[in-house]
């Protein structure tokens, strides 16, 4: 995919360099998120594009390709107050493979319409897969409801590897409409960003000697703020300093911008940032 293709370009590293990532692509189709246009001038902007594509800089999301869409579908979506149980949506077992069927409103005024289907399997020489696939759109008008619209579509994988040095490995291709979810909880700027929301890349953790070496390349397309390609080829994790691994992340939007962490030697939620090769003022989470 060529968003992607420029992402590593942005790092000088070989686009036809495969071996950072030890599985071959499993294939999600056409990519989703065209990753440009997003003004990346800023050090806030540039972190709030790679909370959104980087392992374990966002507490809230930290494998963004799997966290993002699950927080939707298993904590919002599927919770007792939205979801009715058993019957909307109802879900139907086919040995691996479940599937949420829907064309119902709960009890608590949301409508449903569309369907999910998750499939689960072990492979020996990687470990447990899996699938998920969303075309999926949900509303409420009642007032008091905690949100207007979540829709969501496309679908990821994920590895839970027990094969060392292989972790984690996730390949997505999502797109994400939420409208008031984010207002409800006063995130004017997750509003803006996930009210048309596109994730498409791939993720991969290896555990080298005790630590979490992350690496990815991927293109998000973040609301209004517009897209971004973005890569690293290794960010390491001790463990040592809770979402602030070591390394750098490379971001081409209508920018080129670089974050460079310092994990545990500074430990402070921030980064370093380069804009086209100057550096500027510090990036930090939450500002």
């Amino acid at each position: 995919m060529y968003v992607l293709l420029m992402a590593l370009a942005c790092t000088g590293e070989d686009p036809d360099d495969t071996t950072l990532f030890l599985l071959p692509e499993r294939g999600t189709g056409t990519a989703l998120a065209t990753g440009s246009g997003m003004d990346l001038s800023t050090p806030q902007a540039a972190f709030f594009a790679a909370g959104h594509v980087a392992q374990e800089i966002d507490a809230r999301w930290g494998f963004p390709a799997t966290q993002i869409p699950l927080l939707l579908w298993e904590d919002v979506l599927l919770g007792e107050n939205i979801a009715d149980p058993g019957s909307c949506p109802y879900s139907v077992a086919d040995g691996p493979e479940t599937t949420w069927r829907t064309g119902c409103r709960s009890q608590d005024g949301y409508t449903w319409a569309g369907e999910v289907s998750k499939t689960t399997w072990e492979e020996d020489e990687t470990g447990d897969w899996l699938h998920y696939t969303f075309d999926i759109d949900v509303s409420s008008d009642n007032e008091g409801r905690a949100f207007d619209r979540i829709a969501m579509s496309g679908e990821f994988y994920y590895l839970n590897g027990d094969s060392e040095p292989l972790a984690r490995y996730a390949e997505a291709n999502l797109r994400v409409e939420a409208e008031g979810y984010w207002a409800h909880n006063f995130e004017d700027a997750l509003e803006d960003a996930w009210s048309d929301l596109a994730l498409t890349g791939r993720w991969q953790t290896l555990d080298e000697d005790g630590d979490a070496v992350h690496a990815f390349e991927a293109a998000a397309d973040l609301g209004a703020y517009g897209g971004f390609a973005a890569s690293t080829g290794e960010l390491v994790d001790s463990g040592s300093c809770v979402a602030e691994p070591e390394g750098s992340i490379a971001l081409e939007g209508d920018q080129s911008a670089r974050l460079d962490f310092e994990g545990r030697d500074r430990c402070d939620g921030c980064a370093e940032f380069y804009l086209d090769g100057a550096r500027g003022p510090n990036a930090c989470r939450g500002l």
